[in-house]
């Protein structure tokens, strides 16, 4: 059970993550667009508040519903000769109208869906926007984090420092890097008692998993025995 209530925060975390970039993304959507990912993303985070601590699989589904939207996303955004009326006239052979508007719209969700699987974007903009998204992200968390005089809470703590995990690994593709790393290690500074939380929780997760390993060597070394003898 406590694996399960493990496993749900951590794809609250995850869900979290998400919807600040996402809000980010829309911003680059034609008006339809963005009224239906807007729209979609308020019914997953109303959907969100409904659920029990321990609803893993629906949650699941949740995160996977928002990694669509992202995809839908970064498809229509880097399309340059197709608009969604465009792609959902080709494809579905019909109009938006008032009362199919709707209707079409999630036509052409599904569709984008299924056809980004096969679609090649150009590496070096995928990664250049990409970039660009963490870094916005980043940054209007740490904006947030300052207006409330410099004491953070539990949650968003957390995620500023995902966030600077995530980035620290290719830190030489962000020019603002150095920047953001003086305000977190400030936000650290200000926040020792997390901190040490969070380091307690990362070296106790170490444990953990070293334990395991130790019972499935222990484990394997008993069937060899086993098979010898």
């Amino acid at each position: 059970m406590q694996s399960i209530l493990s496993q749900c925060a951590a794809l609250d975390e995850e869900f979290v993550i998400l919807v600040p970039i996402i809000e980010t993304m829309v911003q680059e959507l034609s008006v339809v667009s963005k009224e239906f990912v807007s729209s979609k993303l308020e019914f997953l985070k109303k959907y969100s508040i409904s659920l029990k601590s321990s609803q893993i699989d629906a949650r699941i589904h949740r995160n996977q519903q928002t990694r669509n939207l992202i995809e839908y996303i970064k498809m229509h955004r880097q399309s340059k000769t197709k608009s969604v009326s465009q792609i959902c006239t080709n494809k579905q052979k019909q109009k938006f109208t008032t009362d199919s508007g709707c209707y079409s719209l999630q036509n052409c969700y599904s569709t984008s869906c299924s056809t980004i699987q096969t679609t090649e974007f150009n590496t070096v903009s995928y990664q250049k926007n990409n970039k660009n998204i963490t870094i916005k992200t980043l940054k209007q968390l740490i904006t947030k984090q300052k207006k409330h005089q410099q004491k953070t809470n539990e949650q968003l703590f957390r995620l500023i420092n995902k966030c600077m995990n995530l980035i620290q690994e290719n830190s030489h593709l962000y020019p603002q890097y150095p920047s953001l790393l003086e305000e977190y290690k400030n936000i650290r500074k200000n926040n020792s008692s997390l901190e040490k939380k969070l380091n307690l929780e990362k070296k106790s997760q170490q444990v953990k998993e070293n334990f395991k390993k130790l019972i499935q060597s222990q484990e394997s070394f008993k069937s060899y025995l086993n098979s010898v003898i």
